[in-house]
């Protein structure tokens, strides 16, 4: 083998290496590549899905014109007299008791037949005389010839003594009697009181009332409005979001072989 076919073996050999490093780096890079633009597409389409938040200044007049209805309640002072009547018709049951009062004056003869319990002894003075006559044995001398005295005589008594009546006493007599009654007797009052007749009425009416009323008030002007309105736009509802899905299958599709 000649030296020129020797170089061009190893130069053979230094290109193959060669290729195959750069095939394996460029490989390397496409890899890297579609992930990249994976992520991309991917964050294309994420972006899609969004909001944008904005604040709207809004600065006008506005003209107005219409009615506004009020109702407003105030306080009335009432000064008046009804004059009225009113027909009751009813039966009104009473139960109740009144005191009466007894004036009276007794001075008469009232005859008592009655029987009276005397419970406690009685301690009454006896005042009487004992008739005696009846004979004593008496003894003559103290020496015992025995004799009969006749004795003859009244004995007045004066003695207090106890009667007990376990019965009831009987008495009939006839007594006058003067005694001056002042006294109030409770009598109880039962029964039902028919009710049919016209009752007038007189009310005097003093007291404060609520009165509400309502009227209307024609309004008509120019209202100034500014404000901030916060807006939150979605990007899925715009276009928008068509064009960041058509770029995102481009990147999809840009390392693709057809």
């Amino acid at each position: 083998m000649s030296r020129f076919q020797k170089i061009s073996i190893a130069l053979n050999i230094v290109l193959f290496i060669m290729m195959g490093t750069t095939i394996g780096i460029l490989l390397s890079i496409k890899a890297k590549a579609e992930k990249r633009l994976t992520n991309a597409s991917g964050y294309l389409r994420e972006l899609g899905e969004q909001y944008i938040d904005y604040v709207v200044h809004v600065e006008q007049t506005i003209p107005l014109k219409t009615e506004v209805t009020i109702t407003r309640s105030i306080p009335v002072n009432i000064d008046m007299v009804v004059n009225d009547s009113v027909l009751i018709q009813a039966n009104i049951p009473v139960r109740d008791s009144i005191d009466v009062p007894i004036n009276l004056n007794i001075n008469q003869n009232i005859d008592i037949d009655t029987n009276f319990a005397i419970h406690k002894r009685v301690k009454m003075l006896l005042f009487t005389e004992i008739p005696i006559n009846q004979k004593f044995r008496m003894t003559l001398l103290g020496k015992g010839f025995p004799i009969d005295v006749p004795i003859e005589a009244t004995i007045p008594l004066e003695q207090p003594v106890y009667i007990e009546f376990p019965e009831l006493l009987p008495i009939t007599a006839n007594m006058r009697v003067q005694l001056p009654i002042r006294d109030k007797m409770r009598v109880a009052i039962k029964m039902t009181v028919p009710m049919n007749q016209k009752i007038p009425l007189r009310l005097p009416i003093r007291q404060q009332a609520i009165v509400s009323f309502t009227t209307t008030m024609p309004i008509e002007g120019q209202i100034p409005i500014v404000m901030d309105i916060p807006v939150k736009i979605p990007l899925r509802d715009t276009p928008i979001k068509m064009y960041l899905d058509k770029v995102a299958d481009e990147l999809d599709d840009m390392l693709s072989i057809p």
